[in-house]
């Protein structure tokens, strides 16, 4: 980590690649009442959903939302 931040790229190529889910917003604040957690394993079991047909690979989605979900943006349609 340079800097203190672990996503500051060392040159051009270093890209570092998101995967985050595409949620509703009932979805994303059902699991944002239970985040920050240190047990995500257990706050993916509590889900009613999967990001992913397997456990192992929507756990990992779970992880990668979990380390991005202050910056995930949000797009609601609003009518005036």
């Amino acid at each position: 980590m340079r800097q203190g931040w672990e996503y500051l790229p060392n040159d051009w190529n270093d890209v570092t690649r998101l995967k985050v889910p595409n949620l509703t917003a009932k979805e994303r604040l059902y699991i944002e009442e239970m985040l920050p957690s240190d047990d995500l394993a257990a706050v993916h079991s509590g889900l009613p959903f999967r990001f992913e047909g397997d456990d192992d690979e929507s756990l990992c989605v779970l992880e990668e939302y979990a380390r991005h979900y202050r910056r995930y943006p949000s797009y609601f349609q609003v009518v005036l």
